[in-house]
């Protein structure tokens, strides 16, 4: 339980200064650029996704996967920050390798303990790619 209240507090801290550093950064939508647009659409699956979270608490597999989804929606920022902080050059290729890791390990997690890919991890995973594209083509 002390958990729960810690990431709920957590994760509201994350939306407010997430808000406020894309309000501050970027006036408007037509001034961001396509990497930025995805964001603020995770940013909101990110709130989505630690309601639906904390909305299913009892029912672990929803719950797990709510919230590992949510911590996965919000990441990129942090990863950008890690190929600028790592001096990477193919930020592409090792963008692509690590989001499809990571997805790639729900779904192995999944198999493993269910037998099947769970619901939430791949609409999760759908969700993630047309997020991106919808962000490329407006």
């Amino acid at each position: 339980m002390k958990w729960g209240i810690a990431g709920t507090v957590t994760a509201i801290g994350v939306f407010v200064s997430s808000v406020y550093v894309s309000v501050t950064i970027y006036k408007g939508w037509g001034a961001m650029p396509f990497y930025a647009k995805a964001n603020r659409f995770f940013m909101l699956s990110f709130a989505v996704l630690v309601v639906l979270g904390y909305l299913n608490r009892q029912n672990g597999a929803k719950h797990k996967r709510f919230i590992y989804m949510s911590s996965l929606l919000i990441l990129e920022p942090i990863l950008n920050g890690v190929t600028e902080n790592l001096h990477i050059e193919n930020v592409e290729a090792f963008l692509v390798i690590v989001w499809n890791g990571l997805f790639i390990s729900l779904f192995v997690y999944d198999w493993l303990m269910l037998k099947k890919i769970h619901k939430i991890s791949w609409v999760g995973f759908v969700w993630f790619y047309i997020v991106w594209i919808i962000s490329v083509l407006i």
